[in-house]
């Protein structure tokens, strides 16, 4: 940190620090979202994905090293309900001339067993 504090030439092997993200759910519950790392700027960032639509605070805590005391920080963010996703499987549906071919051999079907109904019972009332 030298470089940043005392004017030093910035070293080409900075390493950042652990941050851990926590946030408390719409429900109360607390959330441990993530530990990150930050780059050499001290910027992070994760992507989540929740349950729960609502306002959640984030919570960011550094623990602090030998040389720095710890800190924290907190942003608010909004997770709304997930839009539909489209299903992976296309929708089957038949040709408009299967569609009648279906619709009249079900006709006919239907139309025999009526037949049928009524010749059997005109063939009981002769006997």
């Amino acid at each position: 940190m030298e470089y940043l504090y005392e004017q030093q030439i910035k070293p080409t092997n900075v390493t950042g620090v652990n941050v851990s993200l926590n946030s408390v759910d719409p429900n109360g519950n607390l959330v441990h979202i993530a530990d990150v790392t930050t780059d050499n700027t001290g910027a992070y960032g994760y992507k989540y994905t929740s349950d729960i639509a609502g306002t959640y605070p984030i919570i960011a805590t550094f623990k602090g090293t030998d040389s720095y005391g710890s800190s924290s920080a907190q942003a608010y963010m909004g997770v709304s309900d997930a839009a539909p996703t489209a299903s992976p499987y296309p929708a089957i549906a038949l040709p408009p001339t299967e569609t009648y071919v279906v619709g009249i051999g079900l006709a006919i079907i239907i139309a025999i067993a009526i037949v049928g109904t009524v010749l059997g019972m005109m063939i009981k009332k002769r006997q």
